[in-house]
């Protein structure tokens, strides 16, 4: 169930909510002068917690999966899991923060235009790397999901399977 909630949420960001801060309506009810992207930013933020959420509880399930029934944690899910966890740290940790900052400088009049340049470029480019890496996570998500609802080769829960 995790995971559905998981893929489905990822899924909904990246073809519904975040395409949504650049189209016209969105910038004519934000204006203009960067008030769509930083309300993408703050949605960022909250996206990353989110796949920090479930990433933990996915991994969580797998620990108690394993712990009581005693089978072997698939190695497969351990590492996508591991990855999405990893994705989700440096996204909200380095990549959103760092963002957010370049779309300060970049809209700032405090800063020269040189300055304001250097920072839409960097901009540019944490942003590329930040939609490769929800790109990855959605992949990831996916195929973790698509792993979690095909059928065992053994009956996942059996009362003789339990250890206690």
């Amino acid at each position: 169930m995790n995971a559905a909630i998981w893929f489905g949420s990822v899924v909904f960001f990246t073809l519904v909510v975040w395409p949504a801060f650049d189209t016209a309506s969105m910038i004519h009810l934000l204006g203009r002068g960067g008030h769509t992207q930083a309300a993408g930013l703050i949605l960022m933020e909250r996206y990353f917690i989110l796949h920090l959420v479930c990433c933990c509880i996915a991994l969580f399930q797998l620990g108690v999966e394993w712990l009581y029934t005693g089978k072997p944690v698939n190695k497969l899910n351990l590492y996508i899991l591991v990855g999405a966890l990893a994705l989700s740290l440096v996204g909200r940790t380095v990549l959103q923060p760092n963002m957010s900052e370049e779309h300060l400088a970049r809209v700032s009049s405090s800063h020269t235009e040189q300055e304001r340049r250097e920072a839409h470029r960097s901009y540019r480019i944490l942003f590329m790397v930040t939609q490769t890496a929800n790109v990855l996570l959605l992949g990831a998500t996916g195929t973790f999901t698509w792993r979690m609802f095909q059928p065992a080769s053994q009956p996942r829960f059996s009362a003789s399977r339990f250890r206690g």
